[in-house]
């Protein structure tokens, strides 16, 4: 039943109501007991003991290590917003010689090596720099020739060549279709999702935004 508006309910009897869990004036607050149980609990307050990651002291090809980081940073800041164009890892010696230098960074973060300050941002460009498809009609033989190649620049740390090369590829791609506005881009993916085409609603997404990641300051 409603209750009705501008009800006084001072005057309604009190004498039935439960007040077996009600505190009394006298007990501390509970939140206040929390805090006071949680403050005098030194394990709960006490970070565990931080530990940098190790100097970069190594030699990458003919660099050393500051212009080594400082270039890896650079070129990170810029393939990260490229076009999906990579090849499917092949086949044989070149496929195992990427697959050996990815857990070679791997392992070296894992270990605390001299290169672990550099070996998780190394194993996000390592791929988009040597998997970039020549064009569209490539086939295997050449990707493999690709990857041999471009793994020993990668290895001799001539990274600049790789990002000249990448580069150029990006420049040659297709341009990518109009892109659809924000109404139409929310119908459209609402459509193909009622649908059940889940994967053409998602590739909608992808297509609209570039399939580049977006900037902070585009979030509006």
């Amino acid at each position: 039943m409603p209750v009705p508006r501008n009800t006084d309910f001072s005057s309604l009897p009190t004498d039935n109501l439960p007040t077996d869990n009600l505190p009394s004036s006298g007990d501390p607050c509970p939140l206040e007991s929390l805090t006071t149980t949680l403050i005098n609990d030194a394990s709960v307050i006490t970070l565990p003991t931080f530990t940098s990651a190790n100097p970069p002291i190594f030699t990458w090809g003919e660099k050393d290590p500051q212009s080594f980081c400082e270039l890896l940073q650079a070129i990170y800041k810029e393939v990260v917003h490229w076009r999906k164009n990579c090849f499917m890892i092949p086949l044989g010696n070149a496929g195992k010689s990427f697959v050996n230098e990815l857990c070679r960074l791997y392992n070296a973060f894992a270990d605390a090596s001299a290169l672990e300050g550099v070996a998780l941002m190394a194993t996000i460009v390592l791929p988009i720099l040597v998997l970039q498809q020549p064009h569209n009609r490539s086939k295997t033989k050449e990707h493999i020739s690709c990857l041999e190649r471009r793994l020993k620049a990668w290895k001799d740390g001539d990274l600049e060549s790789l990002v000249e090369e990448g580069r150029a590829i990006q420049h040659r791609l297709p341009k990518s279709r109009p892109h659809q506005s924000g109404p139409n881009v929310a119908r459209n993916f609402a459509n193909l999702m009622f649908s059940g085409k889940t994967h053409a609603a998602l590739d909608l997404l992808s297509n609209n935004g570039k399939g580049r990641i977006l900037q902070i300051d585009n979030i509006n």
